[in-house]
């Protein structure tokens, strides 16, 4: 009875079936869980150069909020370009790694864009030399932490990970196991 059991075809094939749906999708997924938490890692500091780049992200944001004091001087609240800095200088916090990373990028990103208009309207103004040179700092300020971030590799680890899972039985086994490239924040930039 026992070798019956052993030598039954329809049992084999089902024991073959589970077993490569078992080694594509848990090991498969667990290979690209790494890959991601790699890219994760290369965010949050660990690459050649130290660089950290949601410090630098929360650096981008408070130089934007300190922007919008200035612009709140000399520029009409319901401005197009203020209005769309004071939505991004705020992020959702949380203490979930990819969330925090992915709000973090994502406005810092927007409030970059918005920043950059915002600066363009101030200095072709008429404002005062202390608020000009207040301008001028927070730029500078602005342009350091994206070239900071630039450094840390976070683009080239995303873009592999990106090609990586291009491939469409890769990008299916990513989507099932919640490793698509949603999953990581977007690239950093400028």
């Amino acid at each position: 009875m026992m070798n019956d059991f052993f030598y039954n075809k329809t049992i084999a094939a089902f024991a073959l079936v589970a077993m490569v749906l078992f080694s594509v999708f848990v090991l498969g997924g667990s290979g690209l869980r790494q890959e991601r938490e790699k890219a994760l890692d290369v965010f949050y500091g660990d690459n050649e150069y130290g660089v950290d780049i949601s410090l630098e992200c929360e650096n981008i944001i408070s130089n934007c909020k300190n922007l919008l004091v200035i612009a709140g001087k000399y520029l009409e609240k319901d401005d197009e370009a203020v209005e769309g800095l004071s939505i991004h200088t705020s992020y959702p916090v949380s203490v979930d790694r990819f969330e925090r990373a992915n709000g973090l990028s994502g406005s810092s990103g927007f409030a970059q864009k918005y920043a950059n208009d915002v600066m363009v309207k101030l200095l072709t103004m008429d404002i005062t030399e202390k608020d000009r040179e207040y301008l001028i700092k927070i730029e500078a300020d602005i342009d350091t932490a994206v070239r900071k971030s630039l450094l840390s590799g976070y683009n080239i680890c995303h873009e592999s990970y990106a090609v990586t899972i291009s491939n469409p039985y890769t990008g299916f086994i990513a989507k099932v196991t919640g490793n698509g490239i949603e999953n990581l924040p977007a690239h950093f930039l400028r």
